[in-house]
């Protein structure tokens, strides 16, 4: 595991992800599948670019989450709070400071479904 977040020796990380175009709740696995998981090429064969594209993006609140949602509305319709606890085998990482907030989380889907907590509409 990689680069804690956080106080608590419980709570390892609090998150937000935007899921995917969808009319109904709950949340569903399909939504913490990482780009690459999805068949979709990163923009470049780069070691560190690769990594990423193995990762689900997420923002360290649900107002950076929503921000990022309502910029580009493609994303998703709904924002998943997620809990991620050090008994849970998720890595993360800071990721892409040029986004506020941003993280990338590695971890099996059904860990990270595992993990939501509220949902809210964008």
């Amino acid at each position: 595991m990689c680069c804690g977040y956080g106080s608590s020796s419980t709570l390892r990380l609090r998150a937000a992800n935007v899921l995917s175009h969808r009319e109904n709740q709950p949340p569903a696995m399909e939504d913490f599948y990482a780009y690459q998981a999805l068949g979709i090429q990163p923009l470049n064969a780069e070691p560190a670019t690769l990594r990423l594209a193995s990762g689900v993006s997420v923002y360290a609140t649900i107002t950076q989450a929503r921000r990022r949602a309502r910029a580009m509305p493609w994303l998703g319709r709904y924002l998943a709070s997620l809990e991620i606890h050090e008994d849970r085998p998720i890595a993360y990482e800071r990721t892409d400071r040029r986004a506020r907030g941003h993280f990338s989380l590695w971890g099996e889907p059904a860990e990270l479904l595992a993990s939501v907590g509220i949902v809210v509409p964008v």
